[in-house]
């Protein structure tokens, strides 16, 4: 499960998340992305820059919380498959649910509005102990 793949306590928010997303917008949400690795993450940042596809994220290897397990992308279902066309408001349910909850919503991003992303508030700390080497990273 992809949610196995974070930090224990940043997991523990985001089932609740899941969970209070549910409640609010009476659909399934499911993690689609958790942990990556620096090499994942680069590949992602490419997309739609070197390589084909459009851009879905402004965070180069080593910049993500998704490099260090704090970082969790969230989409709700419909019909049995994931609904990446569900209104703002529906996302913006997520994104309340997962603000209140103390974390950090990519909705409410200033200049690249990530609706499915959620993360730690204190995931640069963990950032500066892998930059002065003193954690390593996949």
């Amino acid at each position: 499960m992809k949610l196995d793949s974070l930090e224990p306590d940043f997991k523990a928010i985001v089932e609740q998340v899941i969970m209070g997303s549910e409640i609010a917008t009476g659909l399934d949400w499911v993690a689609t992305s958790c942990r990556r690795t620096i090499a994942e993450q680069d590949k992602l940042y490419a997309q739609g820059r070197t390589a084909k596809g459009q851009i879905v994220t402004k965070a180069k290897g080593g910049q993500s919380p998704h490099n260090f397990g704090l970082g969790c992308d969230l989409a709700p279902m419909k019909d049995g498959k994931i609904w990446w066309t569900a209104p703002d408001s529906v996302w913006k349910q997520m994104a309340d649910v997962a603000v209140a909850l103390g974390l950090t919503a990519g909705y409410y991003f200033k200049t690249f509005k990530d609706m499915p992303h959620i993360e730690a508030k204190g995931w640069k700390e963990v950032q500066a102990s892998w930059k002065a080497g003193k954690i390593q990273v996949a």
